[in-house]
Protein backbone atom coordinates (compact mmCIF):
# COMPACT_ATOMS: atom_id res chain seq x y z
CA UNK A 1 0.00 0.00 0.00
CA UNK A 2 1.36 3.31 -0.85
CA UNK A 3 0.42 6.16 1.24
CA UNK A 4 2.23 9.77 0.76
CA UNK A 5 4.81 8.71 -1.27
CA UNK A 6 5.87 5.85 1.22
CA UNK A 7 5.43 2.22 0.56
CA UNK A 8 4.46 0.56 3.43
CA UNK A 9 3.93 -3.17 3.67
CA UNK A 10 0.66 -4.27 5.76
CA UNK A 11 1.32 -7.80 6.69
CA UNK A 12 -2.08 -9.75 7.50
CA UNK A 13 -1.54 -11.73 11.26
CA UNK A 14 -3.47 -14.35 12.32
CA UNK A 15 -4.51 -14.46 15.50
CA UNK A 16 -2.86 -17.25 16.49
CA UNK A 17 0.24 -15.08 15.31
CA UNK A 18 -0.13 -12.03 17.24
CA UNK A 19 -1.30 -13.94 20.76
CA UNK A 20 2.05 -16.06 20.25
CA UNK A 21 3.87 -15.65 23.72
CA UNK A 22 1.48 -13.38 25.33
CA UNK A 23 -0.67 -13.95 28.31
CA UNK A 24 -3.85 -14.58 27.14
CA UNK A 25 -5.45 -15.12 30.39
CA UNK A 26 -8.23 -12.33 29.61
CA UNK A 27 -8.97 -12.79 26.22
CA UNK A 28 -12.04 -13.05 24.56
CA UNK A 29 -11.48 -14.97 21.65
CA UNK A 30 -14.06 -14.54 18.46
CA UNK A 31 -14.81 -18.09 15.72
CA UNK A 32 -12.56 -18.30 12.99
CA UNK A 33 -15.32 -16.31 10.80
CA UNK A 34 -16.58 -13.45 12.80
CA UNK A 35 -17.40 -11.84 9.81
CA UNK A 36 -21.45 -10.02 10.69
CA UNK A 37 -24.17 -10.09 8.47
CA UNK A 38 -24.83 -5.63 8.01
CA UNK A 39 -27.61 -6.16 6.06
CA UNK A 40 -30.51 -4.98 8.88
CA UNK A 41 -28.51 -2.39 9.72
CA UNK A 42 -28.39 -1.01 5.98
CA UNK A 43 -32.39 -1.98 5.55
CA UNK A 44 -32.56 0.58 8.61
CA UNK A 45 -31.03 3.29 7.25
CA UNK A 46 -27.56 3.00 8.79
CA UNK A 47 -24.83 3.68 6.34
CA UNK A 48 -21.71 1.13 5.51
CA UNK A 49 -18.44 1.87 7.64
CA UNK A 50 -15.45 2.70 5.06
CA UNK A 51 -13.12 0.19 4.32
CA UNK A 52 -9.51 -0.37 6.31
CA UNK A 53 -7.77 1.05 3.39
CA UNK A 54 -9.87 3.94 3.06
CA UNK A 55 -9.65 4.98 6.46
CA UNK A 56 -5.76 4.00 6.81
CA UNK A 57 -5.24 6.95 3.91
CA UNK A 58 -7.37 9.25 5.76
CA UNK A 59 -6.03 8.63 8.68
CA UNK A 60 -2.22 9.33 6.96
CA UNK A 61 -3.21 12.24 5.12
CA UNK A 62 -4.82 13.63 8.36
CA UNK A 63 -1.43 12.91 10.37
CA UNK A 64 0.35 15.42 7.25
CA UNK A 65 -1.61 17.88 7.99
CA UNK A 66 -0.43 18.03 11.70
CA UNK A 67 3.19 17.91 11.17
CA UNK A 68 5.55 21.21 10.68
Amino acid sequence: MEINDKDTEIKPVTTEEYYEGKDTTNVAYRPKNSKLDKSKLEENGFERLPSWQDVTKRYYKELSKRRI
